[in-house]
């Protein structure tokens, strides 16, 4: 049996949706299926825009999917957001997220012609990608946006799941702060991943000033260059954080902070959870189907965007490590039962039979 993964972005990249989708694969090849996988990069080079680069991505997803008709069929083909259009054959379709509403979300922040392309263009391919798929949401949220903006049912909704042998408490916070030459009795808010707009980079600023002087910020991403207005006193930048390590970074931090906007699902939530480590976040992705569920997490999430909100949690953290240990125990639990990859692969399996079969 051969599958053929399509995917917006690099192969072996560090996004949740590459992480998820190499899980996958793992699990199909342990099946028995043959793997094929199919992204832009792999396409000729296409001209870009520079001033509106939001276009690119659109061209890209157009340009994939018109490549892809023109190949021999596979038995199922698994296509993630923008990217699957005019894919012939069996299909599940992924929702990670949906481009209309993280346009939404992000409108204030984003040229107005960048919304349009986002909103409308972005939106028409994950329409059609949906069309005549098995269609999967990561999240109740998600599901509830692609119904409303692309009037599409979904199926299924799919969690996502982190390997929790990977991810995993660790002891030795102190060594593993020196081996980033991070400060040993700060507390220190962990951001994970990209730090444009959508991921609160503004909110990260307004949150600075009203945080007592020993919390730091320490950033995992790689556009490090996009902080530069950030306070230096308050920044320590790690660019360069492998997969591998990043288990180690959240046991040395006391705190996984997301500001962001908007999120399908929120990954590095349950990668902190698993590695027993507190969040505190917006009412978004996950969160809005766990609200309510657990004094501890309720008391560290407030309004999407809000930085005084999200401040107040930090600072209720920072006067009761207790509050932060019960949540961080109960994290570890919930991902065990309900978040691990065993979980995910095996429900995406089931996915994967019904359809092929």
């Amino acid at each position: 049996m051969r599958a053929r993964m399509v995917l917006g972005g690099r192969r072996h990249g560090l996004g949740g949706a590459q992480r998820i989708v190499e899980g996958l694969e793992y699990r199909l090849e342990r099946e028995g299926w043959e793997v094929e996988w199919f992204t832009p990069h792999d396409l000729p080079a296409l001209p870009q825009s520079r001033r509106f680069p939001a276009v690119n991505e659109a061209l890209r997803a157009l340009a994939l999917g018109k490549a892809i008709r023109g190949l021999p069929r596979v038995d199922l083909t698994i296509s993630h957001g923008i990217f699957g259009l005019w894919t012939p054959g069996r299909r599940v379709h992924a929702y990670h997220g949906t481009s209309a509403g993280m346009a939404r979300a992000c409108r204030a922040g984003i040229h107005p012609l960048d919304y349009q392309v986002i909103r409308w263009m972005y939106g028409t391919c994950e329409q059609g990608s949906g069309v005549g798929a098995y269609r999967v949401a990561v999240s109740q949220p998600v599901a509830r946006e692609v119904g409303r903006y692309y009037r599409l049912r979904t199926q299924r909704i799919l969690h996502n799941g982190v390997d929790i042998r990977h991810f995993t408490p660790r002891a030795n916070a102190t060594e593993l702060r020196r081996r980033w030459s991070l400060p040993e009795d700060d507390f220190l808010l962990l951001v994970v991943g990209r730090m444009d707009y959508g991921k609160g980079r503004e909110v990260l600023k307004e949150m600075a000033p009203l945080l007592p002087p020993e919390v730091k910020f320490v950033v995992a991403a790689p556009e490090a260059s996009k902080m530069e207005t950030f306070p230096a006193e308050r920044l320590i930048l790690l660019p360069g954080i492998a997969y591998r390590d990043l288990p180690l970074l959240y046991a040395a931090c006391d705190v996984l902070l997301c500001a962001s906007l908007y999120e399908g699902f929120g990954l590095t939530l349950i990668e902190a959870w698993a590695c027993g480590l507190p969040v505190v976040t917006g009412r978004l992705g996950i969160i809005e189907e766990l609200s309510g569920t657990e004094p501890a997490l309720d008391a560290c999430v407030a309004g999407v965007g809000d930085a005084p909100g999200l401040a107040a949690s930090v600072c209720r953290l920072v006067e009761d490590r207790e509050l932060g240990r019960r949540q961080g125990e109960w994290g570890r639990h919930l991902v065990e039962e309900r978040f691990s990859a065993d979980r995910f692969t095996s429900e995406w399996w089931q996915v994967i039979r019904e359809v092929s079969s």
